[in-house]
C-alpha cells in the first residue's frame, strides 16, 4: 500500500503533529514511535512470513493500484479508501473527521500492491467509540491474525494482505530515524495506523497502534 523519499524533518512533523480535536484523525497524520523499538527490530520482515494459498478474488501477481475501497474478511467491514497527501499542517492526510469508517491511503509513499515499502493507511479512532480504529483494536471483535484485508481500485482489481500483528507506539518517545511506519524501501507490507489512549485532560491521544499486514502473493 512508487518510492517517494520523505526527508527526516518532514517525517518528524508528520509523526509529532497531533490533533487537538477529541476525535482523532488516527492515521499517519499523528503517528509516532514504537515503545519496543526505534527501528525495524521486532518487526518481522514480510519475506519471513509464510504466505499460504491466495484467497479467491485476490490478484495472484499483485501490482500497484490506487485503492478506492477496502474490506476486512474476518471483521465483515468495508468502506471507502481515500487518497491523501499531506494536509495544511504538514501532516499526512486522514479521512474527514465525521467519517468513522473510511481509510485514507498516504499517497506520498508506496502504493498498495508495491513490491517494497510500507503502504500506509490511516483510520479514525473516536474517544467515545464507534470508528474503525475502535473496532480494529477491540480485543474481542477486532482484527485477528490471518484476517484478509482487501483493497480494490476503481477497475475492480484487488490486492490482498494478510494481517499479522500490531505494535503500540508512544508519541513522546518518537525517534525520527525509525522506519516502523514510513519505509519506502523495506519489504512490502501494509501498515494501518490509528490513535489510541485518549487523555480527557488534553483532548489528545497519547499513543498509536500500527497494524502490519503482508501480501498474500
Amino acid at each position: 500500500m512508487v518510492v517517494i523519499a520523505l526527508i527526516i524533518a518532514a517525517i518528524a512533523v508528520i509523526f509529532i503533529q497531533h490533533n487537538n480535536n477529541s476525535d482523532s484523525a488516527g492515521g499517519a497524520a499523528s503517528s509516532t514511535t514504537a515503545t519496543t523499538t526505534s527501528s525495524t527490530s521486532g518487526i518481522p520482515a514480510a519475506s519471513a512470513v509464510k504466505k499460504g494459498p491466495v484467497p479467491a478474488g485476490c490478484m495472484k501477481t499483485p501490482k500497484p493500484i490506487m485503492p478506492v475501497k477496502y474490506s476486512i474478511d474476518g471483521m465483515k467491514v468495508s468502506a471507502k479508501v481515500l487518497s491523501r497527501g499531506v494536509d495544511e499542517t504538514g501532516a499526512a492526510g486522514a479521512p474527514p473527521k465525521n467519517d468513522p469508517s473510511s481509510m485514507a491511503w498516504f499517497n506520498q509513499g508506496p502504493k498498495i500492491g508495491s513490491d517494497k515499502g510500507n503502504a500506509v493507511l490511516t483510520a479514525h479512532t473516536y474517544h467515545k467509540g464507534g470508528a474503525l480504529g475502535n473496532r480494529l483494536y477491540d480485543k474481542n471483535n477486532g482484527i485477528k491474525k490471518g484476517d484478509i484485508i482487501r483493497l480494490t481500485d476503481k477497475a475492480g482489481q484487488t490486492v490482498c494482505y494478510r494481517y499479522d500483528h500490531d505494535i503500540k507506539v508512544m508519541v513522546k518517545d518518537y525517534n525520527p530515524n525509525s522506519n516502523i511506519l514510513y519505509d519506502n524501501n523495506g519489504p512490502a507490507q501494509a501498515a494501518i495506523v490509528i490513535c489510541w489512549d485518549y487523555v480527557k485532560k488534553t483532548g489528545e491521544f497519547d499513543s498509536r497502534v500500527i497494524f502490519y499486514a503482508y501480501p498474500v502473493a
